[in-house]
């Protein structure tokens, strides 16, 4: 959490979708990693990320910081 909350802080994260029309997309974010930005999709059947950590462990250990980071960024936008 100290790290997405960092992430946000330096404005590493942006919208690029919120809702799609199939209402199966909650939102689009894109996330600055070290070395590349990381496409973060925030769905209602679990969140998914590029990032080599999410595609490891697939959130069977907890949200990755891009992932957590979008959800703050989202949930401080509504």
């Amino acid at each position: 959490l100290k790290a997405a909350r960092k992430l946000l802080a330096e404005n590493k994260a942006r919208v690029v979708q919120r809702a799609g029309s199939d209402d199966s997309l909650v939102a689009e974010v894109m996330v600055q990693g070290a070395d590349v930005e990381h496409r973060v999709r925030l769905l209602p059947d679990g969140d998914k990320c590029t990032c080599p950590w999410h595609g490891k462990h697939q959130n069977e250990r907890g949200p990755c910081k891009h992932v957590l980071a979008a959800r703050l960024l989202i949930e401080g936008e509504s």
